[in-house]
């Protein structure tokens, strides 16, 4: 199912604000949180119910007196869906043109990193990217600086005895591979310690994400990072 750019933008604050709450969400306070009026919050939602992703419900008022019954809505189970497939895609696409650019990099110049760590480092805190997306990018920063071909081999060499397989991919199997690569970056990089302190952002950030994931979001996760890993073998 395709939605518009403005479909997406109410979707994902209904999406939001009822993770938020464990009651309904009035258009109102849709319409508020966007800045739109209240009419074209509660349209809006109308035309997402008809496609089978939103669904409203009525708050019978238990006592009487002036005022009506609410209309509220919160997102369907094809909504999560949906987004999640698209969350999906948007980190696979992603990741496609970050391996481009570094490979184009490795033909033409060899590898230098700094310009692609410097754009990772201005999108942090991140905006508009699911836990995926970010877990992704953070490893991909750690990846991309180890510049020493020893610290990668090592990387390389322990990796199928900390991550054997994507179905084995536990939350303490992703983050003793986050803190592994921490600690060779550690020892890299033991001279700059303005580096060290923005690594351990990361990290810790990372390993607070993975704690927080599905198993079936860990197992897409490891997926990805082995995507990452099968980079890093071309710069060895």
């Amino acid at each position: 199912m395709k939605l518009t750019q403005r479909q997406n933008d109410f979707l994902d604050k209904l999406i939001e604000l009822s993770q938020g709450s464990p009651n309904p969400v009035h258009y109102s306070e849709l319409a508020k949180k966007l800045g739109v009026s209240d009419i074209t919050a509660y349209d809006m939602l109308r035309l997402l119910e008809e496609k089978g992703i939103v669904s409203s419900q009525y708050e019978v008022k238990e006592k009487p007196g002036p005022g009506r019954s609410k209309i509220t809505f919160i997102p369907t189970p094809r909504a999560l869906q949906l987004k999640e497939a698209l969350s999906m895609k948007e980190s696979g696409e992603r990741w496609q043109a970050i391996k481009e650019r570094v490979m184009v990099k490795l033909a033409k110049d060899g590898f230098e990193a700094d310009d692609l760590l410097k754009e990772f480092m201005a999108r942090v805190p991140p905006e508009n990217r699911s836990p995926l997306q970010d877990c992704v990018e953070i490893m991909t920063i750690l990846t991309l600086r180890l510049r020493r071909s020893a610290g990668r081999d090592l990387l390389l060499e322990f990796l199928p005895t900390i991550m054997p397989s994507t179905d084995q991919a536990s939350r303490a199997n992703l983050n003793l591979l986050g803190g592994f690569t921490m600690g060779i970056l550690a020892q890299e990089n033991k001279d700059d310690p303005v580096w060290g302190a923005e690594l351990l952002v990361h990290v810790k950030r990372y390993q607070a994400l993975v704690i927080d994931m599905s198993d079936k979001e860990r197992g897409r996760l490891a997926a990805q990072l082995m995507q990452v890993f099968e980079t890093l073998k071309d710069l060895v």
